[in-house]
């Protein structure tokens, strides 16, 4: 830039550089950290990058991170800000609902008889669920013979989101026992009685 008077005379020129736009930072990324069966919150965790800072739901701009206890199926928003002062466009996030856990499984008992000393214990089916006898891998099995009288067992079931429920246990009865066979006496017709007797 040169300045000229009403003389005529040029001033020395002055120089003036601009500089390159400065860049706007890309939206941030985040790790996600959703609620589960037994924690009913979830988190959210930026992949920070040197000389960025952060706007979590519209606060201020800060070097946090990790931002935890966020309730489920809550929806937030981040920024990025650079030392220029540009500001990204903004990262929604909607945290999942909680996984439901399922309620403990309905367990139907077949008792020992006095012929058969074993029993049964049946499972009520819930359409999606799979089922663990005494500590055996999870299956769609219902049904379970042959278990001893007097023995207890227990059943938890785990649902489509891989929640497993709280236990139920049953405890068969032990099978009645077999009475001995009765002690008779028998006292058989003579010349001059006509009719026995039988006591028990």
């Amino acid at each position: 830039i040169i300045a000229k008077n009403t003389g005529g005379c040029l001033s020395q020129p002055i120089i003036v550089s601009i500089l390159p736009q400065p860049s706007t930072p890309a939206a941030p990324t985040v790790v996600i950290t959703q609620p589960t069966c037994t924690v009913p919150t979830g988190a959210i965790t930026i992949n920070g990058v040197p000389g960025e800072t952060y706007s979590f739901d519209g606060g201020p701009f800060t070097n946090q991170l990790v931002y935890n206890g966020l309730i489920a199926a809550s929806t937030h928003t981040l920024k990025t800000k650079n030392a220029s002062g540009c500001i990204s466009p903004t990262t929604s996030i909607t945290l999942n609902i909680q996984p439901l856990t399922p309620a403990p499984p309905t367990l139907t008992p077949i008792q020992p008889t006095c012929t058969v000393s074993t029993g049964t214990v049946q499972i009520a089916n819930v359409l999606g669920q799979t089922y663990s006898f005494d500590g055996s891998p999870f299956t769609s099995t219902l049904n379970y013979p042959g278990l001893l009288g007097g023995s207890t067992h227990t059943v938890t079931a785990k649902n489509g989101s891989g929640c497993i429920s709280a236990a139920s246990t049953i405890t068969l009865d032990i099978s009645p026992p077999t009475p001995n066979a009765p002690s008779i006496f028998t006292a058989q017709p003579d010349c001059t009685e006509a009719f026995g007797e039988i006591t028990i």
